[in-house]
């Protein structure tokens, strides 16, 4: 996820085990950063092409809908930048981990 937020990407959502259902979820209400296809299990993962399309359109569209998505990706894009650099939370987690295997 980091790797597309700190690209601007959006994300397109299909949950079909564990905690992909979480993490599609708090993409897609808390940080307006993902558009839900679907939610599958293993036994059942059809989905329509028409659910498909217009998942892809609300990302790739010109609507009013997909300029907001796209605005707040690229607010999440900053804040994942943060993040990465020298200094930031995943860089210094990284470095604490590494620490912690006698790698440093």
């Amino acid at each position: 996820m980091l790797e597309s937020l700190t690209h601007g990407v959006p994300f397109l959502g299909w949950p079909l085990a564990a905690k992909q259902f979480y993490n599609v979820k708090m993409l897609t209400e808390e940080w307006g950063a993902c558009v839900e296809v679907a939610r599958s299990n293993l036994e059942s993962s059809d989905v329509e092409r028409s659910r498909v399309v217009k998942a892809m359109e609300k990302v790739m569209g010109d609507m009013a809908e997909s300029e907001a998505l796209r605005r707040q990706v690229e607010a999440r894009q900053v804040l994942s930048r943060a993040w990465a650099e020298d200094g930031g939370s995943s860089w210094a987690a990284l470095h604490d981990f590494f620490k912690a295997m006698h790698l440093l």
